[in-house]
C-alpha cells in the first residue's frame, strides 16, 4: 500500500497547489490503479481524482487526459472492453490536442492489450509497434515500455516466433524499474518461462515458473498469481500429470473468481475442461464448460469462446451424444471464421479507431507477414479438406458441421491393384517400394481428376475410385472406362522402362462395376469419405478376377459402354462370393 499513501499525499498537494503533476505523478496513478483494478480498495480516491480533474480541465488538460486514459486501463483490467476503447480513445484525442505522441503511444499500449485479450491481433501488433518505435527513443514511460515489451513478447509467443518473444522479455528485464513496480519482474521471468516450455526446455520452463510466483507480490499481484499457477498448470498438463494440473488450475481458478477476474477465469474452466476431457472423464468436463460458457459469452472475448465450442463438441462426442456435438462444433467454426475473418464494417470501424496515423514501415511489414500468414493457413487447412473430401462435401461440413450420406442410383466404381505385389515388394527395401507406389499413385491421381473420377482411399497397393458422384454424369461409365485405358496405358509404359533398367516390374490388374452406391462422411478427429452396398464388392471382384494390364468389366458396365468401345466376351466367371458373373475386356474405343 506504500505507493499509494505516496499517490493519496502527492493528489493532496496538487489540489492545494503546492506541487505540480508531473509525468511520475501519472506512472504513479497509473500503477496503482491498474495494480488495484479488481478490488475497489482505492476506488473512493479514483473518483475524486477524477472529478478534480474535470473541475479543473483548462489549467491541467494533460492531468484530465491521463486519469481519461488510467480509467480505460481500470475498465479493460476489469473486462468492460467497449467502455475501455472508449476512454482510451477519448485520451488519446486529448493527447492529440496537446500534440502530445509519447502519451499517444502509452494510450496505444493499453489499446494493444486490450485487443490481443479480444483475438483481434492485427490491431493489437499495429497499436503495440507504433508505441514500441516511439517509447524506445524516450526516457519518458519506462512503465509503458515495460508493458510494451511483455504483451508483444506475448503476441510473438502465440505466433510461434519463440526467439523474439525471448528479445522482448529479455529487453523488459533489463530496464531500470520506476515507481517501485519491481515486482513486474515476476510476469516476466513467468513469460521466459511459457517461452522454454514452447521450446520443450521443461527444466528450465519448471524453474522460471516457480521463480516467478516467488518474485510476485501478493499484496498487489494476485492477479499475476492466478496468472502464475495457471502456467504451472499448463506445465503439469504438457508433463501428463493430470493431479497436479488440475489442482494448480483451481487455485488460479479460486483467485479469479474471488476478485472476479472473469476473462482470466474462462481460461482455468476451459483448462479443466480439456484436462479432464483427457482424463475420459466427460461429465466433469462438461460441467465446467458449460459453467464458463454464459461469462464468456456475457464479456464476447470471441476467442474463448470458440475454444469453448470446440471442447464441448468434443466431450459431447465422447458422451455419444453425436447431435449436441455436431451442434457446438458447428457454432465454434462460425466463431472461428468470425475471429479470422472480420467483416468490412467492422475493419472500418476498427481503421477509425486507429485515429488516422500512418504507421511505420517496420510495423506495416509485420502485420502484413502475419496476414498473410492467417491467410495461408486458412488456405492450406482448406486445401487439405478439399484434398480428403470432395469440394461440394468439405463445403457442407465446413458450413454445417456435418455431411449427410447420399444414395446414388448409378455410378461406376473402379478397382486396381498389381499382380504378385507381395513377392515383388520382398526384393525392394522399404524406401524403393514406397517411392514407387507413390510415383505410381501420382500418376493415378491426374488421370482420375482428367476424367472427373473422384478417389476414395488407398489399401496397400489397392487403389479405389468412382465416376458419377458426388455430382451425378449420365457418361459416368464411359468416363470410368476411359480413366481405366489411360491408367493401363500409363502403367504399360512405366512397366517397359523399368523392365529396361532392371528395376522390379508392377503388372496391373484393373476391374470396373456400374450399379448403385451409399456414399458419405464417417469419422470426426479425421474425417474420411468412402462409398458402400454391393456395387463396390462386385467392383472389387471385377479387379481380382481380371489379368494383368487388362481392364475387366461387368456386364452392367458393358451395357453401357458397349456402342463406344470393342470387347471381349470372356463369358461366366467364378467370383469369390458372388459366383459365375459375365465379363469382358475392353481393348480400345470404336
Amino acid at each position: 500500500m506504500e505507493l499509494f499513501i505516496q499517490l493519496e499525499k502527492n493528489f493532496k498537494e496538487i489540489v492545494k497547489g503546492k506541487a505540480e503533476p508531473t509525468i511520475g505523478f501519472y506512472e504513479l496513478l497509473w500503477v496503482n490503479y491498474t495494480g488495484f483494478a479488481r478490488y475497489g480498495k482505492t476506488k473512493d480516491l479514483l473518483d475524486e481524482i477524477f472529478k478534480w480533474s474535470e473541475a479543473n480541465r483548462s489549467k491541467h488538460p494533460d492531468f484530465f487526459a491521463w486519469i481519461t486514459l488510467t480509467i480505460g486501463s481500470v475498465l479493460f483490467l476489469t473486462d468492460d472492453f467497449e467502455q475501455s476503447k472508449k476512454y482510451l480513445n477519448d485520451a488519446a484525442v486529448l493527447f492529440k490536442e496537446m500534440q502530445d505522441e509519447e502519451s499517444i503511444a502509452a494510450c496505444n499500449v493499453v489499446m494493444g492489450f486490450l485487443y490481443r485479450s479480444t483475438g483481434e491481433t492485427d490491431l493489437a501488433m499495429r497499436y503495440g509497434l507504433y508505441a514500441l518505435d516511439m517509447l524506445e527513443n524516450t526516457d519518458r514511460y519506462k512503465v509503458y515500455l515495460i508493458m510494451c515489451y511483455y504483451w508483444l513478447g506475448g503476441v510473438y509467443m502465440e505466433n510461434g516466433h519463440y526467439d523474439n518473444a525471448l528479445k522482448m522479455f529479455e529487453s523488459a528485464l533489463n530496464l531500470d524499474y520506476p515507481l517501485g513496480i519491481q515486482h513486474f519482474s515476476a510476469r516476466l521471468v513467468n513469460a521466459i518461462g511459457g517461452v522454454y516450455m514452447k521450446q520443450g526446455k521443461h527444466e528450465l520452463a519448471l524453474m522460471n515458473l516457480n521463480k516467478a510466483l516467488e518474485l510476485s507480490n501478493s499484496e498487489t499481484e494476485s492477479t499475476f498469481i492466478a496468472r502464475g499457477l495457471t502456467d504451472l498448470g499448463d506445465y503439469y498438463l504438457a508433463m501428463e500429470n493430470y493431479v497436479k494440473a488440475i489442482e494448480y488450475n483451481k487455485q488460479a481458478l479460486e483467485i479469479r473468481v474471488h476478485s472476479n477476474i472473469r476473462n482470466g477465469s474462462i481460461t482455468n474452466y476451459i483448462n479443466l475442461g480439456e484436462i479432464y476431457l483427457k482424463k475420459g472423464e466427460g461429465e466433469k468436463a462438461l460441467n465446467v464448460l458449460l459453467e464458463c460458457l454464459p461469462i464468456a459469452e456475457d464479456i464476447h472475448v470471441k476467442p474463448k469462446l470458440y475454444q469453448i465450442h470446440q471442447k464441448l463438441s468434443e466431450v459431447y462426442m465422447l458422451l455419444g451424444n453425436t447431435g449436441d456435438s455436431f451442434k457446438h462444433f458447428r457454432i465454434f467454426h462460425e466463431t472461428f471464421e468470425a475471429v479470422n475473418n472480420d467483416d468490412i464494417e467492422n475493419k472500418v470501424k476498427n481503421q477509425l479507431a486507429l485515429y488516422k496515423a500512418e504507421q511505420t514501415r517496420k510495423e506495416n511489414i509485420i502485420i502484413k507477414a502475419q496476414k498473410e500468414e492467417i491467410e495461408k493457413e486458412k488456405q492450406r487447412s482448406d486445401d487439405l479438406l478439399r484434398n480428403i473430401l470432395p469440394d461440394e462435401i468439405a463445403q457442407e461440413l465446413k458450413t454445417n458441421g456435418s455431411a449427410k450420406a447420399r444414395y446414388y442410383d448409378e455410378v461406376t466404381v473402379l478397382f486396381t491393384d498389381f499382380k504378385d505385389f507381395t513377392k515383388i515388394s520382398e526384393k525392394m527395401t522399404p524406401d524403393e517400394l514406397v517411392k514407387e507406389i507413390d510415383e505410381c499413385f501420382k500418376g493415378f491421381d491426374e488421370i482420375v481428376e482428367q476424367f472427373d473420377l473422384e478417389k476414395i482411399k488407398t489399401i496397400g497397393d489397392s487403389y479405389m475410385c468412382v465416376s458419377g458422384l458426388p455430382i451425378t454424369n449420365p457418361e459416368h461409365a464411359l468416363k470410368a472406362v476411359h480413366c481405366a485405358l489411360k491408367i493401363r496405358d500409363f502403367m504399360d509404359k512405366r512397366s517397359g522402362s523399368d523392365s529396361r533398367s532392371g528395376k522390379p516390374v508392377f503388372n496391373i490388374r484393373i476391374g470396373l462395376h456400374s450399379g448403385p452406391v451409399v456414399a458419405g462422411v464417417v469419422g470426426f478427429k479425421k474425417f474420411a469419405f468412402d462409398i458402400w452396398g454391393d456395387t463396390v464388392n462386385t467392383a472389387s471382384r471385377m479387379e481380382s478376377s481380371g489379368e494383368a494390364g487388362k481392364v475387366n468389366i461387368s456386364n452392367a458396365t458393358y451395357e453401357l459402354i458397349k456402342h463406344h468401345f470393342n470387347c471381349i466376351q470372356r463369358g461366366r466367371i467364378e467370383a469369390k462370393s458372388k459366383g459365375l458373373v459375365e465379363m469382358y475386356f475392353v481393348e480400345e474405343e470404336i
